[in-house]
């Protein structure tokens, strides 16, 4: 696996902030543009193209949340990410909650399980690979499960973030059929997509990647870049 090192296009030192419990995302300028970085409550939508450092992101709050002495939890549905990859980024493994479930019931029931038990946050990696192709878990499901989880989230001042696919269907991509109920319930919607490669030496280095952030919790659509080294 290589290894990806993040680099703010812009390296500003990350202000204070005293109203509300945050936690970094690990990138300044995604840090300063979310007032602080996620907070406690927050249901976070990570979305965009493919290899476009979304399950890195996600894994880079979880390091930001061991470092406030919590134990995170892990919800992976599909392979995104090796033990080598853990360590690259500096994760502690054994202060982290590891689990592979690929259906959307069981997802469920360990969020609110995990919540009932204290965990600060929470990652479903992917949701897309947990409702594809799987006709019984509808935008009226989804909405529902949500409808449940989110004053869950924000009573047990936890965070939860979703990872959303774009899938390649007929010449374009697509997010899941899940992307209008997690619109409405996500307070934080960050779209990842690849802007540029780096090049050197006629070399692609990493990419430049463009992220878009908007929610209910956005007054102002903003927009911040960062370097992402293989």
């Amino acid at each position: 696996m290589k290894k990806r090192i993040i680099d703010s296009i812009q390296s500003l030192k990350s202000p204070k902030f005293a109203t509300a419990n945050f936690v970094s995302t690990g990138i300044s300028d995604l840090d300063i543009a979310l007032n602080g970085g996620f907070r406690d409550g927050d249901i976070v939508e990570i979305y965009g193209d493919p290899s476009s450092a979304k399950t890195t992101l996600a894994l880079m709050v979880t390091k930001e949340v061991q470092k406030k002495n919590f134990i995170p939890l892990y919800i992976s549905t599909e392979d995104t990410y090796t033990a080598s990859w853990l360590s690259k980024i500096d994760i502690d493994k054994s202060k982290l909650i590891q689990i592979k479930i690929n259906d959307l019931d069981n997802i469920k029931n360990q969020i609110l399980k995990s919540l009932e038990n204290g965990i600060k946050l929470i990652v479903i990696d992917s949701l897309t690979a947990a409702i594809l192709d799987n006709a019984y878990y509808t935008d009226s499901y989804i909405s529902n499960m949500l409808r449940v989880i989110s004053p869950i989230i924000i009573n047990k001042k936890a965070i939860l973030i979703l990872i959303n696919q774009y899938r390649h269907v007929g010449g374009g991509y697509i997010i899941t059929t899940a992307n209008t109920p997690i619109r409405v319930f996500s307070n934080i919607r960050i779209g990842m997509f690849v802007d540029t490669h780096i090049i050197k030496d006629n070399n692609i280095i990493g990419d430049k990647i463009k992220v878009n952030i908007s929610g209910n919790r956005i007054k102002n659509k903003k927009t911040v870049y960062f370097n992402l080294y293989f």
